[in-house]
């Protein structure tokens, strides 16, 4: 379900009408049910793989933490398991329609691997409990250890298989092809789940922080199931640790009229960002990205800043969307984007894009590898190895994997600048940080170039026509919509009033006609834009 479509209002409407009339468990019920909707719209079956994902880490968290898991709780998510595996896979919902007369049941039970799948799954419920009964009497240290493999195994298998399984058969061709293989029938109709990066991260590192002492585990399968899938953060982040959202979501929740405000501020601008900026500028730059004929100097620029418009519009505007809806409901969740374009060096940019995840990367993985205590070289190390994963989380190609690489090295560029800069006192300068925000800015957006590219040799073509074709200023692209050529001037405001005030909403820092002005041509923006057909945000295919 996307947030910019008129089911999703409709849903929102029915849900948060519900959760003010329902008690706190009433509440905590109609959300659980609310998410598997919410997710289920797009294809039901994905549904089973969450609750997979969420029996095997409540059940690995309890493990971790006490020792053991009591037969209610293992009943509990086993047949959690099982009953989504018959409602979610075997049922065929497509093929029922109460509005006709009688619903032929032959062809909603009738789809032969979803009973495949049913019966595996029931055996492997079978198994899972036979084989904890074999390994309850290892000690507690090792106990720990392999149930926290068990975990983040199981949930890397379950990604790197609907992720990366087919970039993997691609880039071993040539070994397949000299066993006299052809590498196309290894080929699987794999659909990639929306959002799986997300809530696997998410789940990986509630088995973790318990393993680490940091938290305890609940014994509600409930809650956690809530915690996995709650509904305005599932598909896009942004990634919330346990200890931050699961204590909000068992306790009774209080919604002050503050949080109403600071979450219809955030609705309306991450609409704004998303419908009119990120939806106006995406024709521009598809048509330059998606050109195979020669680019000019100019089409190379306009089309790097409108998609530079774009995904940051489009990912951070479904953040707002995001926590501006959590708030409705009395939920903060943690701020995902901090006007990243005002950034000072690639440190600085880590620390306000997709903060969520450089958070997640640096406690799960660059701290572990031994982040900076080991010495320069061990510092760089870890730094691109941190970003390569990255890069790779955001997809399987190449590109991505070039944009981890490429931000690695800015920031062990960094590390030795800042080693060897002996004029900091300058730093505080206005037109100092100015020059250096306009410098990172446009690293930025040779990033998003390798970010976007759909090929090494378009890289390699833009990039030449960047360095070496100065001088053709000849536009051939589109243009953005009318909508983000209206809505520009607003954002770009938007942003510096922001950046200067720490995003607080217009209504506490401008003057009553200002802040009314700025509403109002957002809301003329978004009826301007409104007329377009609304399009998936980029980071539901992460």
């Amino acid at each position: 379900m996307l947030f910019n479509s008129v089911t999703f209002f409709v849903f929102l409407i029915i849900v948060y009408s519900l959760y003010r009339l329902l008690p706190h468990k009433g509440q905590n019920a109609l959300l659980l049910v609310a998410s598997y909707v919410f997710y289920g719209w797009w294809d039901i079956r994905f549904l089973f793989l969450i609750v997979v994902q969420t029996a095997l880490d409540y059940a690995g968290g309890l493990v971790i933490h006490n020792s053991f898991i009591t037969k209610k709780e293992r009943l509990t998510a086993s047949l959690w398991v099982i009953g989504s595996a018959f409602a979610f896979v075997v049922v065929q919902w497509s093929k029922v329609d109460f509005l006709r007369d009688s619903v032929s049941w032959d062809e909603v039970f009738s789809w032969r691997p979803g009973w495949l799948i049913f019966f595996a799954t029931c055996i492997a419920a079978l198994l899972a409990n036979f084989l904890y009964a074999k390994l309850s009497s290892l000690d507690a240290a090792k106990k720990r250890k392999l149930f926290l493999l068990f975990s983040i195994g199981g949930n890397l298998v379950i990604l790197g298989f609907f992720k990366y399984f087919n970039f993997f058969i691609d880039n071993i061709e040539v070994i397949l092809r000299g066993f006299n293989l052809n590498p196309a029938i290894f080929h699987l109709d794999i659909i990639l789940p929306v959002g799986i990066s997300f809530y696997t991260f998410q789940t990986m590192s509630y088995t973790i922080d318990i393993y680490r002492g940091k938290l305890e585990p609940t014994h509600k399968f409930t809650d956690f199931a809530l915690f996995v899938t709650f509904f305005p953060h599932l598909v896009a982040g942004p990634i919330m640790k346990a200890h931050d959202l699961l204590p909000q979501l068992v306790n009774k929740r209080q919604i002050t009229l503050d949080q109403t405000v600071r979450g219809l501020h955030l609705i309306l601008y991450g609409f704004f960002k998303k419908v009119v900026m990120a939806d106006g500028v995406a024709r521009t730059a598809n048509e330059v990205f998606g050109a195979a004929a020669h680019l000019s100097w100019m089409d190379a620029v306009v089309g790097t800043l409108c998609f530079a418009i774009q995904i940051y519009g489009d990912f951070s505007g479904y953040s707002d969307i995001a926590r501006g809806t959590a708030n409705l409901m009395g939920v903060d969740l943690m701020r995902n984007f901090h006007f990243p374009y005002f950034a000072k060096n690639p440190s600085d940019f880590w620390n306000r894009w997709h903060i969520s995840l450089s958070t997640w990367l640096k406690e799960y993985l660059y701290f572990p590898l031994g982040g900076n205590r080991r010495g320069a070289l061990m510092t760089y190390r870890n730094l691109m190895l941190t970003m390569l994963l990255g890069g790779i989380w955001h997809g399987a190609a190449w590109n991505f994997v070039l944009w981890g690489l490429y931000h690695g090295l800015l920031l062990c560029l960094h590390r030795v600048k800042e080693a060897f800069w002996t004029l900091k006192k300058f730093s505080s300068n206005s037109l100092v940080k100015a020059a250096n925000i306009a410098f990172f800015f446009c690293l930025t957006c040779y990033g998003w170039i390798l970010f976007r590219a759909h090929s090494i040799d378009q890289i390699k073509e833009i990039t030449s026509t960047l360095f070496l074709g100065f001088g053709d200023l000849k536009l051939n692209a589109v243009l953005p919509t009318p909508a983000a050529l209206v809505g520009l001037p607003v954002f770009i405001l938007a942003e510096f009033i922001g950046y200067f005030t720490d995003g607080k909403p217009l209504n506490e820092v401008l003057p009553v006609p200002a802040w009314t002005a700025m509403y109002a041509a957002m809301i003329f923006a978004l009826i301007l834009g409104a007329g377009y057909v609304p399009s998936q945000f980029i980071y539901f295919v992460f």
